[in-house]
């Protein structure tokens, strides 16, 4: 049977219908081939281009279309100059968006497509007034237009009036049938608004009362997810998979909560859900990957090859997922070079669009060296909280913070409350030696003008706490890492709370690091450099506060961890002040959330060969071993002599 360009199309269609997308863009290629100049084959490859998202390459087939009409003196048809702007704004080509949009504005098409299209440019050029008239004249034609409101509440975002902008854009969201990108545009400056609650509160609503919108169920279950609401997330991530059974975002979002739950066997089982629907998932492949053994010929190993040929074709997320997952599946099989090439292209491309910000950082560490001295928080004449609640273990991430807790949350009177975002809350605008101290917080609890004691602070913490673990609980702990910044400030608004420094060598500590795609954050990971800059930054504030607070950290090491649990983690109750439990050397059975790269690790017991894992990296890391070598010494030092004393203090 012979294969026309009517043909392809409709075969391109069958495949759209049944979202079977790669093969439809594999055959899609082979169409392109076949009937290069065909204007409706590029029309409907374009399309398809642009349902998966792949809009640059849409954008190119239509300039194709049109120059070829162009060059014939054939006239262009509107649809396709209205498509091709449309096409144009996605790519931010605003500049031949407003061309072709005037153009059509001048032949008199009536389409309020030509409107919104003029309004989005005018809302990037800043030029706020004519789009003011513009969406007013949208509003006019259909009081219920849905861009149009879309396109209001953006603007009135950028006239900093939130508030409106919110009410605005969620007329398009509480009904029937929402305005998906409302949905989209709403959660994301609800988050930059610090008002995540809020909107999970009201997709909870929302997805009760329309039970069969996707979009609904899935939002409530993502935001409850990130907010460590796991058994809520779970129950509103199901009801989305019941909606679509086979939707590779959900199976993946279901993935990593039930790896953060414990529940491996659950989590390993959505992943190949995921990856049976397509097995070119690069983020559920990469779940999948961190608790796989790879052999070389198995069939998870040969999946991921298969995915790492069309590498280029993915997105830069999904590239950057796909090369965390090659450099685990190489690491297991022992080509070691190969693992590592991908561990840094992926961090080279994590770094792109983020990069690490030194300067910053290292003019908040300055600021805090200079105000949280020993002599400015006794001149300041302040007392803190005498609430003994608290426990923080902090350090550098990948330094053991999460086998701490795990020990420490297996005790019956300890609560675990894992990473939190509350401490830098508390103590943005403290006010040591009459200067406010500024760490940057976005969402502070006390404004400068308050003049919060720190007492009142400390209380304010442990509240917050309380609405965690309950009020029976003796212990809680925060193991955010990062508030090795604050340590000063702890010790002045919380006197009495436990503060552990959880170490681990150097190197095993930034490769662990260099290997991980965290969830959010740690930037200075993805690249040696940073990584050995960080570190050393660190290193040299926690010599600074040890200098200040003589005492006050309950220093552990890894290794000596490893080498004795029993008597490390003996030592530990001790310090917080509570009798022995037995349950803490059962920490690997305690069923409870992990939020970290470690949710699996601190389910095992522990081994020996966690320790010293740097050294099968020994010929990659020449540079960060040259840039710690002072730093290596002294910590190996310092452990050799603590282990020979068989001290686990200081």
């Amino acid at each position: 049977m012979q294969l026309t360009p009517q043909k392809s199309i409709q075969q391109i269609r069958d495949l759209r219908d049944v979202k079977r997308y790669n093969d439809a863009l594999e055959y899609a290629s082979s169409a392109l081939r076949r009937f290069p100049n065909d204007g409706d084959v590029i029309l409907a490859v374009a399309a398809l281009f642009e349902e998966t998202r792949q809009y640059p390459l849409a954008l190119n087939l239509l300039r194709k279309v049109t120059d070829a009409l162009s060059r014939n003196k054939r006239p262009v048809p509107a649809k396709i100059m209205m498509k091709l702007a449309g096409l144009a704004l996605v790519c931010k080509h605003y500049d031949q968006a407003l061309e072709i949009f005037e153009k059509l504005a001048s032949l008199n098409i009536d389409d309020s497509e030509v409107l919104e299209g003029l309004a989005e440019v005018a809302l990037h050029e800043g030029d706020l007034e004519k789009a003011e008239n513009l969406i007013a004249q949208l509003q006019l034609q259909n009081p219920k237009n849905g861009n149009a409101r879309l396109l209001l509440a953006r603007l009135l975002v950028l006239k900093n009036e939130h508030d409106r902008a919110m009410v605005a854009v969620f007329k398009n969201i509480d009904t029937g049938q929402p305005h998906l990108e409302s949905i989209d545009f709403w959660l994301a400056t609800m988050r930059t608004l610090h008002r995540d609650e809020e909107a999970g509160n009201a997709l909870k609503k929302l997805a009760r009362r329309y039970p069969t919108i996707l979009e609904f169920a899935y939002g409530a279950g993502a935001i409850a997810h990130r907010a460590g609401e796991y058994q809520v997330a779970r129950t509103f991530l199901t009801q989305a998979l019941s909606i679509s059974p086979e939707n590779n975002r959900i199976l993946f979002e279901l993935s990593v909560l039930e790896r953060l739950a414990g529940n491996i066997s659950a989590s390993m089982g959505y992943a190949e859900r995921a990856l049976s629907g397509s097995a070119e998932n690069p983020p559920a492949l990469r779940t999948h990957a961190a608790e796989h053994k790879f052999e070389y010929g198995d069939e998870p190993f040969r999946r991921l090859m298969r995915a790492a040929v069309k590498l280029t074709s993915f997105n830069q997320d999904d590239q950057i997922n796909l090369h965390y997952a090659l450099g685990k599946a190489f690491e297991d099989v022992g080509d070691l070079d190969t693992a590592f090439r991908h561990f840094e292209v992926g961090g080279i491309k994590r770094q792109k669009d983020s990069p690490y910000k030194r300067n910053e950082v290292e003019s908040v560490r300055s600021m805090l060296c200079s105000y949280i001295t020993k002599e400015n928080l006794e001149k300041t004449n302040d007392v803190g909280s005498q609430d003994e609640t608290p426990i923080f273990i902090l350090g550098m991430p990948r330094s053991g913070t999460s086998l701490l807790e795990q020990i420490l949350a297996s005790h019956r009177d300890v609560y675990g409350a894992g990473e939190l975002k509350y401490i830098s809350r508390v103590l943005e605008n403290i006010v040591i030696a009459n200067n406010a101290v500024h760490i940057g917080e976005k969402s502070p609890i006390f404004s400068r003008d308050d003049l919060a004691p720190w007492a009142q602070r400390g209380d304010k913490y442990v509240e917050y706490l309380r609405s965690l673990g309950g009020p029976d609980v003796k212990r809680i702990v925060d193991k955010m890492p990062g508030n090795y910044n604050y340590v000063g400030m702890i010790n002045a608004i919380l006197p009495k709370a436990r503060i552990i420094h959880s170490q681990r060598h150097p190197l095993d500590t930034c490769v662990s690091s260099y290997r991980i795609l965290f969830t959010e954050g740690q930037l200075w990971s993805y690249d040696l450099s940073d990584l050995a800059h960080t570190y050393r930054k660190y290193w040299d504030l926690m010599e600074f506060w040890r200098s200040q607070f003589p005492g006050r950290l309950f220093e552990v090491y890894y290794e000596q961890n490893v080498a004795d649990v029993e008597g490390q983690a003996r030592s530990l109750i001790e310090h917080i002040g509570l009798d022995w439990d037995d349950g803490c050397l059962d920490f690997h059975k305690t069923d409870r959330v992990v939020k970290t790269a470690s949710a699996s690790q601190v389910r095992k017991p522990i081994y020996t060969s966690s320790t010293n894992r740097w050294r099968k990296y020994e010929n990659q890391i020449g540079q960060l071993m040259e840039e710690l070598s002072d730093i290596v010494k002294i910590y190996e030092d310092r452990l050799a002599e603590r282990m020979e004393r068989g001290a686990f203090t200081d």
